[in-house]
Order: C-alpha cells, then structure tokens, then sequence
C-alpha cells in the first residue's frame, strides 16, 4: 500500500471511530441542515451499520454526497444490498433504489 493510500485509510479510520459517533449525536437531535444517517448492512458481516451523510432531497428520493469518493464501505454496502434506510430530519426514509 503506497503513503497515499495509507493516509487516506487512516483518515477514514479516525473518521468512523471518532467523528461518525459525534455526528450521529448531533444530527439524531437536529431538525435541520443536510445531514441523513444512512442504515445499512455489511456486505461480508451481515451487521448493522449507520453512517452520517450529506444528503440533498430531490423528486423520489435524494442524492447522496460521495465526500470521500465512491471507494468508501457504506456506499459499496448499499450498492451490493440495494438500498438502505435513511434518517433524515428525524424521520425515516427508505431507499430502494440507487
């Protein structure tokens, strides 16, 4: 793995275990703002998972902001399962189609 590559996974590392939690406070008690909590289920675990996105509403459904590129965990889950459930301005949402 080149210094690149090493850099960004510890970025990400640092990302799910330090800000993902913190952020999945902030927007549970928020009513507002661009933020979604996307639940989804690993594509080798089987287990649960819920990440804060970016998230903009459009007819039948949203748009998800890639921030960190299409090579991230949660998107490649959601892609091999079909869809997932999203929590958005304290209301749950499915999406079964991407």
């Amino acid at each position: 793995m080149g210094l690149k590559q090493q850099i960004r996974h510890r970025f990400l590392a640092f990302g799910r275990s330090y800000f993902n939690p913190f952020t999945r406070k902030l927007i549970a008690r928020s009513s507002r703002g661009p933020f979604a909590i996307v639940h989804r289920v690993g594509r080798r675990s089987g287990n649960s998972y819920e990440t804060p996105i970016a998230v903009e509403p459009v007819d039948g459904g949203f748009v998800f902001e890639l921030t960190y590129g299409p090579d991230v965990d949660w998107y490649k889950n959601i892609l091999v399962s079909g869809g997932c459930t999203l929590s958005w301005l304290g209301q749950w949402r499915c999406q079964k189609k991407l």
